[in-house]
């Protein structure tokens, strides 16, 4: 775990067993004498940010050792508080910013906006790279399989693979939008089940590696079981092909989401550690793609706010980064997916990061597009002890007649 005084860390042996799991205040750190340091030596006191422990310790009960929050910082390197997942199944270290690839190439040029060629594509790569971004986001299908060759060839020629956080997708066939009719039987191609994985594996040779940082699920086929399915990644993580399994969940229901982790852990598996989600100041639930239709009235008045904020920040920034903040302010290790076809996109978009909102301006941007929790949220109230702005129910009816409650708020 990185530190300034590394060496007075002690490691448990291997022989250990997990004690206990804590949530703590980053300036509460547990360290082996008194400090009130994290990742950087300005933290202040009052800082809200919290983070999960986990603990091990030896069988004799002697020695113990913090895992997890491992933080990436560089001088030269824009991106500012720089931290891993703080997952208690990963600690990969990646920039605040994830490149999205999905522009790299031109095999979906008129369907999908405008194409990008190698030279056209690597001029973006390296503009994000240089800015100190290494997590970058592809899939099997992005424009017919283009995007992961293109990406590969490039790190290969930058010699840089080991420094970047690939994270690629498997469930749909990878030439889907290809014209014409399919001369193959291509039905095994794609979905979730272990053939469909198998046939996957060709990412390994198009990204030019022997293995893949972060392998997501794509989409739900609703045939595949779920024992099928977590069986079949797990033999991708022993054999170290894969390192961790990421889920995209804006295409799967939670439920599934649920089911999985849950089968995972009961069966000792490897679990999924990171998770893909539509959600932005607009979107707060899974929604469909805007596929053309014009905005309507409430995203409408989301802009309008965005644009009045981004008036009051000194200098006037974007509204996309205005938006980003948002994003980043509301949980911690969010890692926002930007994408663009120049290098003036990651350039413009790596600003955000220096954004500040105060909590007015969060919650003016939160109540222009409240987010509508449903039954029984809306029955019995919001858990006050989790969630933000979290409160019973007027009249609810576990309460009615029966008093007030004054609820702790959980970490």
């Amino acid at each position: 775990m990185p530190h300034v005084r590394e060496q007075e860390y002690k490691v448990p042996s291997e022989d250990c067993e997990l004690q206990y799991v804590e949530v703590i205040q980053r300036h509460h750190k547990r360290t082996p004498y008194a400090s009130n340091t994290f990742f950087k030596e300005d933290i202040t006191w009052d800082c809200s940010n919290e983070g999960p422990y986990h603990y091990a310790k030896d069988r004799n009960g002697l020695q113990t050792a913090p895992v997890n929050w491992q933080a990436q910082t560089g001088t030269q390197n824009p991106f500012e508080y720089t931290v891993g997942p703080g997952s208690l199944n990963s600690t990969f270290r990646v920039s605040p910013l994830t490149l999205k690839c999905a522009s790299l190439g031109n095999q979906w040029t008129g369907w999908s906006g405008k194409g990008m060629d190698f030279e056209e594509s690597s001029k973006l790569l390296d503009a994000f790279y240089e800015a100190g971004g290494n997590f970058i986001d592809v899939a099997n299908n992005y424009q017919d399989e283009q995007s992961e060759m293109v990406l590969g060839e490039w790190m290969e020629k930058r010699g840089i693979r080991d420094e970047i956080v690939v994270a690629t997708k498997f469930t749909s066939y990878p030439l889907a939008r290809k014209e014409g009719p399919f001369e193959d039987i291509a039905i095994n191609y794609s979905g979730n089940s272990r053939k469909s994985l198998n046939l996957s594996l060709p990412s390994l040779k198009k990204l030019r590696t022997n293995y893949i940082d972060v392998f997501y699920v794509h989409y739900w086929d609703h045939t595949t079981s779920i024992p099928e399915l977590m069986q079949s990644l797990n033999e991708l993580v022993n054999s170290r092909k894969v390192l961790y399994l990421g889920i995209s969940i804006p295409q799967i229901s939670g439920w599934v989401v649920a089911h999985a982790k849950d089968y995972a852990i009961q069966h000792l598996l490897a679990q999924f550690v990171i998770y893909q989600v539509m959600w932005n100041v607009q979107i707060k639930k899974q929604a469909n793609w805007r596929g053309g239709v014009p905005p309507t009235e409430a995203e409408l008045k989301v802009s309008q706010e965005l644009q009045e904020i981004a008036e009051e920040l000194l200098g006037g920034v974007k509204l996309a980064n205005v938006a980003l903040a948002w994003s980043r302010h509301m949980v911690a290790d969010v890692f926002p997916l930007i994408e663009g076809s120049s290098i003036e996109h990651p350039k413009a978009n790596i600003e955000a990061l220096k954004i500040k909102l105060t909590e007015a301006q969060v919650d003016k941007l939160n109540n222009a597009y409240p987010f509508d929790w449903g039954f029984p949220h809306n029955f019995l109230g919001i858990d006050p002890r989790y969630l933000p702005g979290g409160k019973p129910a007027p009249n609810a009816v576990h309460l009615i007649n029966a008093g007030e409650i004054e609820y702790t708020k959980l970490p």
